[in-house]
C-alpha cells in the first residue's frame, strides 16, 4: 500500500510528479464537488473498489457503511469521466 502522498511526491504510478501535483492542487482548490452515497461505490470494508456513480467531480464521503473510507483501490476510477476527485479527511492510502 502506498500513501497518497508518496504517490503525489514520487509519482510512483508512471505519471510525472509534475501532473500528479497539477492534478492534486486543482482537485483540492477546486470549489465545486458533488456529494456522492453509498450507491455511488462498491467498496469492501474502508476500501473504495470501484466508482459506479455517473457524478465527473465526487467528493468522496467520509463513511461507507457506517465504517470510515482510508483507502481506494488504484482503479476505482478507471473507465470513468471523473475530471477530479475530493478524497476525504484522514484518507491517505491507494492501494
Amino acid at each position: 500500500m502506498l500513501r497518497l502522498y508518496d504517490i503525489l511526491r514520487a509519482g510512483r504510478t508512471g505519471v510525472s510528479a509534475d501532473l500528479w501535483t497539477s492534478l492534486a492542487a486543482r482537485a483540492y482548490f477546486s470549489a465545486r464537488f458533488d456529494r456522492t452515497t453509498e450507491a455511488d461505490y462498491i467498496y469492501d470494508g474502508n476500501t473504495i473498489v470501484y466508482y459506479i456513480g455517473t457524478s465527473k467531480r465526487p467528493e468522496i464521503p467520509q463513511t461507507l457503511g457506517g465504517v470510515q473510507v482510508l483507502a481506494v483501490e488504484r482503479t476505482a476510477f478507471n473507465d470513468t469521466d471523473v475530471e477530479a476527485v475530493k478524497f476525504p479527511d484522514g484518507m491517505e492510502v491507494i492501494e
